[in-house]
C-alpha cells in the first residue's frame, strides 16, 4: 500500500494538531523544561561552552566600550608597539 505525498502529508498535519490540542501550555512547557535538564545531564560540555562564549563575548563588548572612552591612535603607532 502506497500513500501520495500530499494526502499522507495532509493526515500527518491533522494527527499533530489533535494531538498539541490535547496537550496544554503548562504540560508542553514542562516537556521542554526536563528534555533541556536531560540534555544538560547528557552534555555538559554544552553547559559550559555556552558559558565560557557567554563570558568571553562580555569581556569583548566590555573592552570594545572602554576603548571607544579612549583617545584615538595611528595605525603606524599599533604596529610600532606590537613590532
Amino acid at each position: 500500500m502506497t500513500r501520495e505525498g500530499p494526502v499522507w502529508s495532509s493526515v500527518l498535519l491533522r494527527e499533530l494538531s489533535m494531538a498539541y490540542k490535547v496537550l496544554d501550555e503548562g504540560q508542553i512547557k514542562e516537556s521542554v523544561k526536563q528534555a533541556l535538564v536531560d540534555l544538560l545531564r547528557e552534555r555538559k560540555d554544552l553547559l559550559y561552552e555556552l558559558i565560557a562564549e557567554i563570558v568571553e563575548d562580555y569581556a569583548l563588548a566590555r573592552a570594545i566600550k572602554e576603548g571607544e572612552q579612549t583617545p584615538k591612535v595611528s595605525r603606524e603607532k599599533v604596529l610600532r608597539t606590537w613590532a
